[in-house]
């Protein structure tokens, strides 16, 4: 056989393996490191509400791993969010190994266990205990964490303090004897940490959001960590295969229950 053919053929071998090998997955784009310039906070609150309008629906799926004194657990969850607070999960290795589905219309929580024929029902309270995860966090806060909402009513009012700082905007605001500060990231107007702390400093709650990747146009955090360093306590949630603004039917949000199911309330 001619050695100029081989030596062809094996070249040509080498070059589809090679191509084949190429990881050909689109990159996603990761948030930029730029300066914060000084600024009006009004310039700010128009930034930060413009990026957050970007945002309607969210599919995807998470890794939670929740942390406390007494215990340490994980689980995954398929989820879909729909604005202002409509939120489905199906959830694997949660009470158990049991498959579960949870429905949150905002000021109510409800999860449904079909192995263990239960539905455990909560309503969103101000005493920051949640009784669903066993921990001092409020679920609402929890879901608005995680979606990266943010109260736009809170950022109208007149900061005690606001200040550019070197990659960040620092925002701080008195609530009821405590103060919330919002650091934001420059350029891509998203929350950095959001923290909630007692006039004496004390903690009480520090929310971190990281790695911002942009996904469908809009930026989202790949890690979200909330702390209240206080207890002791922590929830770290990694996000994976994010879609933004995909149609979400309404009906999605609705669960079929049979009938002989056991209610257990929480609250």
């Amino acid at each position: 056989m001619n050695k100029n053919f081989l030596q062809g053929t094996y070249l040509a071998f080498t070059l589809i393996l090679l191509i084949a090998n190429i990881d050909c997955t689109p990159r996603q784009k990761v948030a930029p490191e730029l300066e914060a310039i000084p600024l009006q906070h009004s310039t700010l609150l128009d930034s930060v509400i413009s990026a957050g309008d970007k945002i309607n629906t969210i599919k995807g799926r998470c890794k939670v791993t929740i942390h406390s004194p007494d215990a340490e657990d994980n689980f995954k969850l398929d989820f879909l969010y729909k604005k202002p607070l409509n939120l489905k999960c199906y959830i694997r290795g949660f009470l158990g190994s049991s498959v579960a589905s949870l429905l949150s219309n905002g000021d109510s929580l409800l999860v449904y266990v079909p192995d263990k024929n239960e539905i455990y029902i909560d309503k969103f309270t101000e005493n920051g205990y949640n009784t669903v995860l066993n921990l001092h966090f409020n679920f609402l806060d929890v879901v608005e964490a995680v979606f990266g909402s943010i109260d736009a009513e809170v950022l109208k009012k007149t900061p005690v303090e606001f200040e550019a700082e070197i990659d960040k905007y620092k925002v701080v605001f008195d609530k009821e004897g405590e103060k919330e500060t919002y650091y934001i990231n420059p350029g891509i107007w998203t929350i950095s940490s959001h923290q909630v702390y007692r006039e004496d400093l004390s903690s009480l709650l520090d929310i971190s959001f990281e790695d911002y990747v942009l996904i469908d146009g809009a930026w989202r955090p790949e890690t979200v960590k909330m702390v209240n360093p206080i207890r002791s306590e922590w929830v770290e949630i990694r996000f994976e295969k994010q879609k933004i603004n995909k149609n979400i039917e309404k009906s999605i949000f609705e669960i079929d229950i049979p009938e002989g199911v056991e209610y257990i309330k929480l609250y």
